[in-house]
């Protein structure tokens, strides 16, 4: 990766990055906030002024940023496999993280579905609710 500015990456940014969760002229009109790191609960951007995370990243960041027991675990995963999917197959850790769920949950609710959307977990409870 080439040395960049942070004018650079607003610049590029305002140039190449569609933000589908913007009005895109809105977007345009102010520099851009371009987030460079994050430490705990904040977020850091690339001129070095930090934020309060109040978002979460949007998607559901409890622990904070760079946590050391999960990023531990990343890594550690990491020098495994970094993804795979349940197409069609099964993963070491999906199927201990399914059983240890299943141990939790109400007698009767035995398997797990694992999702990244509201969307595919929809489509994937009608899928469930035919089979049966």
């Amino acid at each position: 990766i080439r040395p960049v500015t942070p004018d650079d990456l607003e610049r590029l940014d305002r140039a190449h990055v569609w933000h589908p969760f913007a009005p895109m002229a809105e977007w345009l009109s102010e520099p851009p906030l371009v987030i460079d790191r994050a430490e705990g609960h904040e977020l850091i951007d690339v001129r070095g002024r930090r934020y309060l995370d109040g978002v979460s990243s949007l998607w559901l960041n409890v622990h904070g940023h760079r946590h050391p027991t999960i990023d531990a675990a990343v890594r550690a995963q990491l020098d495994k496999v970094a993804h795979t999917t349940l197409l069609g197959l099964g993963s070491t850790p999906s199927i201990l993280l399914a059983e240890r769920l299943a141990r939790l949950a109400p007698p009767g609710l035995e398997r797990v579905f694992f999702s990244d959307a509201g969307s595919t977990a929809v489509e994937v409870a009608l899928k469930i609710a035919f089979q049966y």
